[in-house]
């Protein structure tokens, strides 16, 4: 659901938000109505009143994220608040100064809240308003503090990532390492919310054992998924585009199959009869639909793809495959033409690009 914008980034809450208002309601009205009897219902009220201030607090999270990646040049595309608390998408080039700050606001932000909410709360002295507000602030104390935990998808773990990544030199390392410290942090909540209380009382509160599945389980599942991105593109970073190049054969467009097919050992790149420049590949499966005995009067060009835009690019060095398929993404390519100094190396598919890795 969208309910507004911030510096120009829309700001939405997800439908499993509802869930987390609902469970605040209770268990803070309940809290209320045990502390204040004369209340009733209002008490309830109230337990909503802490529900929208824990998604203000989100919110104000979420948003010194957006400030500090547009402070460092990043697009942000969108704030999300939903059950797990919340998240910031934003793309473009980072560096490990600008994670680590990004990753570090966010939980910052909520410390900050947390004092302005306790001193305006001690202010008042007593009353209900003054044990609404230092509730929120204790809220924004666990929020500020468990977001601190260094492991991925925790901001912590994004100051840790940023911090390994200055020392190695490669996000990529960084990302597995923060996500296998992420899995352990997972594991250090079911310890604390699950083992130890039974282990205390002899028997498992149902509300902090969901609490800790929840948790324990969005957080392995982040860690476990940047540990495979991180793997991915650590293998990415190793490969060079000659590493999964097909070599080709030039066939004038006009020319009839029975004078250049050689068996699909290579690939066949169509060009215009008179300049010689590549216009698409033949496709293998409209060439066995011709007949063999018609081969010699088809011309190339009745059984191949033709293929615009920025398929054929010059690489003047060796690159790495990830240049290629940054490339192919970007431009939406599937086949890409690779040449060197204005001579064809080979072509490159991004089905092949995808099973190397």
């Amino acid at each position: 659901m969208r309910i507004g914008s911030f510096i120009g980034v829309p700001v939405y809450i997800g439908w499993s938000w509802l869930l987390l208002a609902a469970f605040i309601t209770w268990t803070s009205g309940s809290t209320y109505a045990r502390i204040y009897p004369d209340l009733g219902t209002m008490a309830y009220a109230l337990g909503l009143t802490v529900a929208v201030g824990l998604l203000v607090s989100v919110l104000i999270h979420e948003a010194a994220h957006a400030l500090s990646a547009r402070a460092f040049g990043l697009r942000v595309r969108r704030i999300v608040a939903d059950l797990m608390g919340g998240h910031t998408a934003f793309e473009g080039r980072t560096s490990p100064i600008a994670q680590g700050v990004t990753g570090l606001s966010g939980p910052l932000a909520n410390l900050a809240l947390a004092v302005v909410l306790y001193g305006v709360g001690f202010a008042l002295s007593d009353g209900i308003t003054a044990a609404v507000l230092v509730r929120l602030a204790f809220i924004n104390v666990l929020l500020g503090i468990f977001n601190l935990l260094p492991g991925l998808p925790l901001d912590g773990g994004q100051v840790l990532m940023a911090v390994v990544w200055r020392v190695t030199g490669s996000p990529h390392r960084a990302s597995v390492v923060a996500g296998w410290s992420g899995r352990v942090v997972a594991v250090i909540v079911v310890l604390v919310l699950v083992v130890l209380p039974i282990a205390t009382s002899g028997r498992p509160d149902l509300i902090l054992l969901l609490l800790a599945v929840l948790v324990a389980g969005f957080l392995w599942r982040g860690a476990s998924h940047a540990i495979a991105v991180g793997r991915v593109r650590a293998r990415l970073e190793s490969r060079t585009i000659s590493e999964v190049l097909r070599p080709v054969r030039m066939v004038p467009a006009d020319a009839p199959i029975s004078t250049w097919w050689e068996g699909p050992h290579q690939v066949y790149v169509i060009t215009i009869p008179n300049d010689g420049h590549p216009i698409g590949v033949v496709r293998m499966d409209a060439l066995e639909s011709v007949p063999e005995e018609e081969w010699g009067s088809v011309e190339a060009m009745s059984v191949a793809a033709v293929k615009e835009g920025r398929w054929i690019c010059e690489f003047e060095d060796e690159q790495r495959l990830e240049v290629a398929i940054t490339s192919m993404v970007f431009h939406g390519l599937d086949t890409m033409l690779v040449t060197r100094f204005g001579q064809i190396e080979g072509i490159v598919f991004s089905a092949d690009a995808m099973r190397d890795l």
